[in-house]
């Protein structure tokens, strides 16, 4: 039995091994048919993700089209690969067509079919449809992102980005009803805490990414908290210390609070930072001139250029009496604001470019402005039209609309059917007129500066130009120090050439005691007199006080010209006006600084002062003995009494008297070629309002004659 059971396993094992064998023939093909497919498969996918790779590198070179390319291919290799969806989508997206927006939203859906809650993907698809403007869809997918990812801090940046624009938009608009008015007020509360909280939410999850510090300050100064602005900013700069915008918004915001120093500082910082296409834009004038001046800036050379724009900002810095330069300052802080404002992401224009920008850059912030919104107008047919929304900015002597003719809140100067109500054409006119308009400081910062100045001859062919000012009492900050009021004022002569460059200053501080004030009948004064000697010529002249309590600054600027006293001819200088002359009997010569004079820059008298005096008279012919001798004439008008043209030629003559006016000569002599000359005249009560002093001398040796005019006004005691 044993052999025969053996026998039989040994037959079944044979045909088995034969089905087997049969199977294999099949199976073995099938099997090989499999693994290689599963080769190719995977080889098809090492192809796509090589593609892929490839496009990647090619879009990180700015090539765009070769990248399509190849993620097409990727997914040629690989219809399941939803990051080349995704990035084909992003590339139609760049273009910003309708048509390529339709393309991108194809390429979307596919992506995101292939993995739902890829939030990149989303992102994107949120981006898209800010690109189609609806920004509706685009908050809801947002919102869809940071559920599924809460710290997906982009999503909050741009959400926060979409409400911001929201809120802003209807913060100033207006509509005829009040009830109107109140809600788009109460609504803009509501979106603006809104923006704080995404705001806020992306800076405690990425405090490194800046933009949002830019966004953020913004948002607080449009609602006038300059503080928290400041705040925000300054720990953004200690955050982000090689960011240059936060050091530009800084400055910024230091700017609107007045700390000019301090925000010159960070303009500086920011600009270190810049590269040379960015620091054109803050540095140049073009955007400040006339279209005629524009193009002669652009014809001159470079270093004539850059002396053209040293010498505007020179020319326009309001007050020399502090280290920046306001007026520059100001240009800073207004391309700074345009640029954060105005800015349209979606075509990459920067603010500064923009109609509003342009308008903002060179006029500042509007008194006012308001916004209305678009509206359907029927007609009588039954058709309608869109009313675009307005947006009216005013100044103190013009207005400046925009529309939004794209109705995508983009707003570009209105377009009129004639040139008077054509902004852009109105806008041409008048940067024509008025390129650029700035106003240091409002009138109840103001000091009101009263100023005057002589011309004497000095040494060696120099001129000395006496400055003399004043400052009313009633307009400083007096400080009661123990028994004493007492106000502290810092002041400064400044001389430019022709060019504003520097040439003298002198500046300095004092403490100004109430009871020494100068009085002019009621009034009483502040007296400041200075000398400045240069060569003769044509100077920018600048006198300016700060009183140190109140901040309130005081600027005179006038064009004056040092004489030049040759050395022949008869001359005289000009006639320096005092309320005392006293000399000193101690000295034995009366020149000018040897007499204490107290100048009278204010021009004023009132009846019962006299007229005081002092002038110089050059180069008299001295006979053998060194001896001068010459005549005075003094002739005082009043400006309201006019002579006929008949009797101005008998004046002319000297042979009848001026109308009204009051006449005396006296001869003198001298010990000398040059006289200095002080004089008292008393004025009749009854000779009041604006008058005019005529001094004619005359060399008695050679009957030449030089005459000075001073003009000064009595007032009435009524």
């Amino acid at each position: 039995m044993v052999t025969i059971l053996n026998k039989s396993c040994l037959k079944l094992s044979s045909q088995s091994i034969k089905r087997l064998l049969v199977i294999g023939v099949f199976l073995v093909p099938l099997f090989l048919m499999l693994v290689a497919s599963r080769v190719y498969a995977n080889e098809k996918k090492d192809l796509a993700r090589q593609y892929y790779e490839q496009g990647i590198e090619l879009q990180e070179n700015e090539l765009p089209d070769s990248a399509l390319s190849a993620f097409k291919l990727a997914l040629k290799y690989d219809r399941k690969y939803a990051d080349a969806y995704h990035q084909i989508a992003r590339i139609y997206m760049a273009r910003n067509t309708v048509y390529d927006r339709f393309r991108a939203t194809n390429q979307l859906d596919k992506a995101i079919h292939l993995d739902w809650n890829n939030v990149d993907y989303r992102f994107t698809r949120a981006l898209l449809f800010i690109e189609k403007g609806m920004n509706g869809s685009a908050l809801e997918e947002f919102e869809r992102v940071v559920r599924i990812d809460p710290d997906y801090y982009m999503s909050y940046y741009r959400m926060g980005l979409i409400v911001e624009e929201e809120c802003l938009y209807q913060r100033d608009l207006i509509d005829p009803e009040a009830s109107g008015v109140i809600y788009f007020r109460k609504f803009s509360e509501e979106q603006r805490k809104k923006v704080l909280y995404y705001y806020n939410k992306v800076i405690a999850l990425n405090p490194h990414f800046t933009e949002v510090y830019y966004r953020l300050g913004l948002m607080y100064y449009e609602f006038g908290q300059l503080d928290e602005m400041i705040s925000l900013l300054e720990n953004a700069v200690h955050i982000n210390e090689d960011d240059k915008n936060c050091h530009l918004f800084l400055g910024f915001a230091y700017h609107q609070q007045e700390r000019f120093q301090e925000a010159n500082q960070e303009y500086k910082a920011a600009m270190a930072l810049m590269d040379d296409d960015e620091l054109s834009v803050f540095n140049t004038i073009d955007l400040l001139l006339s279209p005629d001046e524009q193009k002669e800036f652009e014809k001159a050379g470079r270093y004539a250029q850059l002396q053209k724009q040293r010498e505007f900002w020179q020319q326009r810095d309001p007050f020399f009496l502090t280290k920046t330069n306001e007026r520059q300052l100001e240009h800073y802080s207004r391309v700074a604001y345009a640029n954060l404002r105005f800015y349209i992401p979606l075509k990459k224009v920067d603010g500064w470019k923009t109609d509003q920008g342009q308008v903002y850059i060179r006029y500042g912030k509007p008194e006012s402005m308001y916004r209305t919104r678009a509206e359907l107008a029927m007609s009588n047919g039954g058709g309608g039209s869109v009313i675009t929304s307005k947006e009216v900015w005013r100044y103190p002597d013009f207005d400046m609309i925009y529309e939004d003719r794209s109705l995508m809140r983009r707003y570009v100067f209105a377009w009129g059917d004639s040139p008077d109500n054509d902004y852009r054409e109105i806008y041409n006119r008048l940067i024509r007129e008025k390129p650029e308009e700035y106003n240091y400081l409002p009138d109840i910062k103001q000091l009101p500066v009263i100023a005057d100045q002589v011309s004497f001859r000095g040494d060696s062919g120099l001129t000395v130009t006496n400055v003399n000012a004043a400052l009313p009492g009633d307009s400083l900050h007096f400080i009661l120090d123990g028994n004493n009021w007492q106000a502290l004022i810092q002041s400064g002569i400044f001389l430019r050439d022709a060019d504003w460059n520097p040439v003298t200053q002198d500046s300095g501080t004092v403490m100004v005691q109430e009871d020494e004030l100068s009085s002019i009948g009621a009034d009483r004064y502040f007296f400041i007199s200075r000398d400045v000697t240069e060569s003769p010529g044509t100077y920018h002249l600048s006198v300016e006080f700060q009183d140190k309590a109140s901040g309130k600054r005081g600027v005179y600027r006038t064009d004056v010209v040092a004489d030049t006293f040759t050395a022949s001819g008869l001359q005289m200088s000009d006639i320096l006006l005092a309320t005392q002359i006293e000399t000193d009997t101690l000295v034995r010569s009366l020149q000018r600084n040897e007499l204490r004079i107290t100048p009278n820059p204010v021009r004023k008298l009132v009846p019962g002062m006299p007229v005081y005096l002092y002038y110089e008279i050059y180069n008299l012919i001295t006979d053998k003995n060194g001896m001068a001798f010459y005549k005075i004439d003094y002739r005082l008008g009043n400006d309201k009494q006019k002579d006929g043209v008949f009797r101005k030629f008998f004046t002319s003559l000297g042979l009848i008297s001026q109308r009204g006016a009051i006449t005396t000569s006296q001869e003198y002599s001298s010990s000398a070629s040059t006289a200095y000359q002080s004089y008292r005249l008393n004025i009749p009560a009854h000779i009041q309002g604006n008058l005019k002093l005529d001094v004619i001398v005359t060399d008695l040796m050679n009957k030449q004659t030089s005459t000075k005019t001073i003009e000064f006004t009595m007032e009435s005691l009524e």
